[in-house]
């Protein structure tokens, strides 16, 4: 039995690991985009689900304003690691191999 389940593990590719992945994020991205839009709407309340948003204008500029700056911050921890830890490690001798060689 777990002589099978090695088999099964090892001849797994990378491809459908990452098409899951992909999906799923796509997936929760969506449905994420969705409920932050009906909190702008409908903000402290849970509303039926036949309501419509009154200032859904001002609903989708506020969303887009969050989103932005939620990319802006997700993306600022690697950017920092590429920019300052890689070339400090390279100057204080902690050089390591890289992962992939292109």
């Amino acid at each position: 039995m777990l002589s099978n389940i090695l088999t099964l593990l090892r001849t797994v590719t990378l491809e459908p690991s990452m098409m899951l992945y992909y999906t799923a994020l796509a997936m929760t991205a969506v449905n994420g985009q969705n409920l932050l839009l009906q909190k702008a709407c409908h903000p402290g309340d849970t509303p039926p689900s036949s309501t419509t948003c009154q200032d859904e204008v001002h609903a989708q500029q506020w969303t887009t304003q969050i989103q932005t700056w939620k990319q802006i911050i997700v993306l600022f921890g690697p950017v920092f690691f590429v920019l300052f830890a890689g070339p400090w490690s390279d100057n204080h001798g902690k050089r390591r191999k890289p992962l992939l060689y292109l």
